[in-house]
């Protein structure tokens, strides 16, 4: 399905590569036929050959011919280098630099907004899954069977590179807690193969890859304190996984890169081009992944606390985890704004998590 869906993306960079380079290079003017993606003027155009080459000319506005789209290019009579009036050929890209600013007189038509809206919900219907717990939509173009092994090689390479902790009763901590998780997270992990490792780091952090591989740094045991703490944590990581954030993540990215290169392709032949290279990749990051960042957290937060609860640890626990662990932050002086963070603030994740505490309490099992 993702090489389907990449070889489409292909395919339609390659079909609409002369629009995406500023169109037709012919004035369509009334020109009503179905199949028109756009009204525009006269303007320069060049030609692209398939080494690149170019002539430039002045499209005569002559009725283009088409024979399908998107494959068949229009067809218009136009002035070479040399001033030989010359057809235009579906072999080659004929591409509008318009007249005046970045489309010209060109404007989007209804064929063309409807065709790019099938299009992109071709995609969303292709990578759109359900999370569990949460019911939230979410775009994901891997496979779980793509993370899971994914996840294995990366964890199997940070068993090699990162120190193991040898302490029998933190790893005997850590393995009771994360089976009594894994338990009730299971089954919306069926296929999990579940290990858990105490790696030898001052990092106050934890993680579970695809396929319940759980990591606990040394580090977080001073934060976590009791097993209740530490089930706040893998309860958290835990829910990253059975919710498929990595995947979603480089979903995500990939969605982007794809969006940024045919941005980058419409753009090139504009006087914006400079300026949209320059702000795509920022503005991206704060508007798009920071925010959807933030949002998984927050998601995995609410999971982990239903699995927490239910495997019968208190629910309170995770506030008071989150305020130690806030409180750990303000020492290490952590002054990134809001905006630019890829976790909530502390204060507010504590908040939110005393909104859902009614039912994660309505969830808990003492054992």
């Amino acid at each position: 399905m993702i090489q389907s869906f990449f070889a489409l993306l292909r395919g339609l960079y390659r079909d609409f590569e002369p629009l995406l380079n500023f169109g037709l290079a012919c004035k369509i003017g009334k020109y009503r036929g179905p199949q028109r993606l756009f009204e525009g003027g006269i303007g320069r155009i060049e030609r692209f050959e398939r080494s690149f080459s170019h002539v430039r000319g002045e499209c005569r506005g002559v009725r283009p011919e088409w024979n399908g789209i998107p494959r068949a290019l229009p067809r218009c009579m136009f002035k070479n280098a040399d001033g030989v009036r010359q057809w235009g050929s579906e072999k080659f890209a004929l591409a509008v630099r318009p007249n005046p600013g970045l489309f010209g007189r060109m404007k989007w038509t209804w064929t063309g907004l409807r065709t790019w809206a099938v299009l992109g919900l071709l995609a969303g219907w292709i990578g759109c899954m359900t999370v569990p717990e949460t019911g939230r939509r979410q775009f994901n173009l891997m496979s779980s069977g793509e993370e899971m092994q994914l996840g294995f090689s990366e964890f199997d390479k940070m068993k090699k590179q990162v120190p193991l902790n040898k302490d029998p009763k933190l790893n005997a901590m850590v393995e009771r807690v994360g089976k009594r998780i894994a338990a009730v997270a299971s089954p919306s992990m069926p296929e999990a193969q579940w290990e858990f490792v105490v790696f030898e780091s001052k990092d106050a952090n934890a993680f579970c890859l695809p396929g319940g591989k759980v990591g606990v740094y040394t580090g977080i045991f001073p934060i976590t304190q009791t097993e209740e703490g530490l089930a706040t944590v893998i309860g958290h990581e835990v829910a990253h996984a059975v919710a498929r954030h990595g995947g979603e993540r480089m979903s995500t990215a990939m969605a982007l890169n794809v969006i940024g290169t045919l941005g980058g392709a419409a753009a090139a032949k504009s006087r914006y081009a400079e300026l949209f290279n320059q702000l795509y990749a920022p503005v991206t990051q704060v508007g798009v992944a920071l925010p959807h960042s933030r949002g998984q957290e927050s998601e995995a937060d609410r999971i982990g606390l239903l699995y927490m609860a239910r495997a019968g640890y208190r629910p309170e626990a995770a506030v008071e985890f989150w305020q130690r662990f806030g409180e750990y932050n303000r020492r290490q002086g952590n002054q990134t704004p809001w905006f630019l963070r890829t976790h909530p603030l502390d204060d507010a994740r504590v908040a939110e998590l005393k909104q859902r505490m009614p039912e994660a309490r309505a969830q808990f099992k003492a054992q």
